[in-house]
């Protein structure tokens, strides 16, 4: 008999441990489906608690996320949602699945000509909501499906609680340079029982608002509200059923007299679940829900909509030697468009499919320090048939404090909407148009990593190495270029592009993290190299993305008394090329920021906090010729209040 499962059972059965004498800090559930210590989780996973959250003025997601080592922050203002594009070890979000309380968001095929960059962090919740982040790296294909072939962000909102609670705070950010726009946000976490522990309700969400930049390819002016309501309701001492409805709306104006050109860009999200859990017996547990999401946008006459709903059950179960989980899901997915959305086109502009799921994983321990992971998914497209997604992971813990990983996992993505249906003609730049295509296979990577991770009470830290072959990269290929001289759809082009499965590509880096907690101070640092290449096609010998080679974080949190806590970020980033369209690039410069702030507790109930970003007012434009602009020096003040 050992002791693992056991651990696992007093997780799955409880979200919090009786006996306080065991120490269970570090637990994740993106991983493998269910709660273990990080130590034992098959993947390199990186969390953010609520408490490093609440110590910093994160105006977003975006703002946490880029601390994380292997993540990197790009775009933004060039953006026409004015969001931050997130990459995980150089795999833009397209690449990332997106899950809030382990249910997956993502509207990116509502959008078109690149519209939709960073758009998905607008929808996730506010920080003054979450309970805490985890952040996978590396293809979790297996476990949750085509959306997962770069890597996992889950955002565990809080739980509602057994008595009220409720968070309130404000905060302005203040620009130095008087063309850059100045923000305003205000983010609400309520949460009541109505019933003791049988009913209870949380709200929470977001007003943000972001004055237009008067800078060339500056900032647009956005107004973004984020809402959500959840009701759980406790059914006996074995079941648990919660509703979730959520709201959310961005507005972004671009003008040419300020930000270089004129643009409209309103955003519409509704989403709603329902979830059930339930306790079999002492050993095995089930999760089941149903999500809907229905997003729309609005550019003028050319209007999108996306839908999808999910049905997904998932079951843990929990033996004597190992821990099994199994499950199922069916997805149902459509866009609709308006006539003007792709000049183009020839055929219909709603377009459908579904795709279904089995999925099983099991970790077993053939010793007490040595569990092996295996995993299977059976993947069925409505136009891609089946695929098997496997994976294999290994953890060997070397005492109680460190744990040998190595893992290997197939990626796989399939198509978008637009990207297989020849008959749609999506209108580029410079003239051009983009023509789906039939004949498209799903993407594939086989991805490799080992690595150390470390943890104690006081000093934790992880070490790295992976490799990725991507394999039948989906890529626009130009099949004709004459300018006024090409003919689609009984109009006449300058060029035409058709997606078309043509480029491999090789990812390989290392990552490493090491955070250390003194009496009074909080220090943590990461660093990661990465290299990327295109193996073939148009752009054989060029990076895959434009994430830098080199990233550094290196952060210190300092409380002298309890109610005062300083803290200051350094981060680096080394110069990038972005390929662009018609084979010229874009290179971003090296740029060093250093942040500085405090947060004061002035009472009980109510902080005060203050910030310096971008101290040394580092500056890059794009109107200079780089590939992104950055905010320079900037004043952040702000209050929480808390009952």
């Amino acid at each position: 008999m050992r002791f693992k499962p056991y651990l696992a059972l007093s997780l799955i059965a409880s979200a919090a441990i009786a006996d306080e004498s065991i120490k269970l800090e570090n637990i994740v559930v993106t991983a493998s489906g269910y709660e273990q210590n990080i130590l034992e989780a098959p993947a390199t996973i990186q969390t953010i608690t609520k408490e490093e959250i609440e110590d910093r003025a994160y105006a977003n997601i975006t703002d946490v996320l880029d601390d994380v080592a292997g993540v990197s922050i790009e775009g933004g203002a060039n953006s026409k949602t004015s969001g931050g594009s997130i990459y995980i070890r150089g795999l833009s979000e397209e690449y990332t699945m997106f899950l809030v309380d382990g249910k997956a968001q993502g509207s990116s095929q509502v959008y078109y000509n690149g519209y939709g960059s960073g758009a998905e962090s607008n929808w996730l919740p506010p920080a003054d909501a979450i309970e805490r982040i985890e952040v996978i790296k590396g293809p979790m294909s297996s476990l949750y499906g085509s959306e997962a072939m770069g890597g996992v962000i889950n955002v565990i909102t809080k739980k509602i609680p057994t008595k009220p609670s409720l968070r309130l705070t404000y905060d302005t950010m203040l620009q130095e340079k008087s063309a850059a726009g100045n923000s305003n946000n205000f983010k609400y976490y309520m949460a009541t029982p109505i019933i003791d522990d049988v009913l209870g309700i949380s709200l929470y969400g977001q007003f943000f608002d972001r004055d237009e930049d008067k800078i060339t390819d500056g900032y647009k002016k956005q107004i973004k509200n984020n809402h959500t309501a959840k009701v759980n309701l406790k059914i006996g001492d074995s079941q648990d059923i919660e509703f979730l409805a959520g709201y959310a709306r961005t507005k972004n104006r671009g003008h040419k007299e300020k930000s270089g050109y004129n643009s409209v860009m309103d955003n519409d999200r509704r989403n709603y679940s329902l979830t059930h859990n339930i306790e079999w017996n002492e050993k095995i547990n089930t999760t089941s829900f149903i999500n809907h999401e229905n997003v729309h946008i609005h550019n003028g006459s050319a209007n999108s909509g996306y839908l999808r709903t999910t049905y997904n059950t998932k079951s843990v179960a929990v033996f004597d030697t190992n821990v099994l989980t199994f499950g199922a899901e069916y997805k149902k997915e459509q866009t609709k468009h308006a006539k003007s959305r792709f000049h183009g086109t020839q055929g219909s502009m709603d377009l459908k499919r579904w795709q279904g799921a089995l999925f099983l994983e099991d970790e077993y321990f053939l010793t007490d320090e040595f569990y092996l992971t295996g995993g299977l998914r059976w993947d069925e497209n409505e136009h891609y048939g089946s695929e098997i997604i496997p994976r294999l992971y290994g953890v060997y813990k070397l005492s109680d404090s460190l744990s040998l990983k190595a893992g290997v996992s197939k990626g796989y993505k399939a198509p978008t909407l637009k990207q297989a249906d020849p008959a749609i003609g999506e209108q580029s730049k410079g003239g051009g148009v983009d023509l789906g295509n039939k004949s498209l296979s799903p993407e594939t990577s086989i991805n490799y990593e080992v690595g150390l991770a470390y943890d104690d009470s006081a000093l934790s830290g992880d070490l790295t190495a992976f490799y990725t072959d991507f394999q039948d990269k989906i890529n626009k290929v130009r099949i004709c270029d004459k300018l006024g001289g090409c003919h689609y759809n009984d109009q006449i082009w300058n060029y035409i592009n058709e997606y078309q499965n043509v480029d491999k590509a090789e990812l390989k880096g290392v990552e490493f993290n090491i955070g250390y907690k003194f009496d009074k101070v909080r220090t943590k640092f990461n660093y990661t190299y990465s290299k990327s290449e295109q193996k073939s096609g148009a752009n054989k010998g060029q990076p895959f993305t434009n994430t830098p080679a080199h990233m550094a974080n290196i952060s210190v949190d300092y409380s002298p008394i309890s109610t005062l806590n300083l803290w200051s970020k350094v981060k680096y980033k080394s110069a990038t090329r972005e390929s662009v369209s018609r084979g010229r690039s874009v290179k971003t410069p090296d740029y060093t920021l250093v942040d500085l702030g405090v947060k004061y507790k002035v009472a009980k109930n109510f902080d005060l906090f203050a910030g310096v970003y971008n101290v040394f007012n580092k500056e890059i434009d794009q109107e200079d010729g780089y590939g992104k602009h950055l905010d320079g020096r900037r004043y952040n003040l702000g209050f929480s209040v808390n009952y």
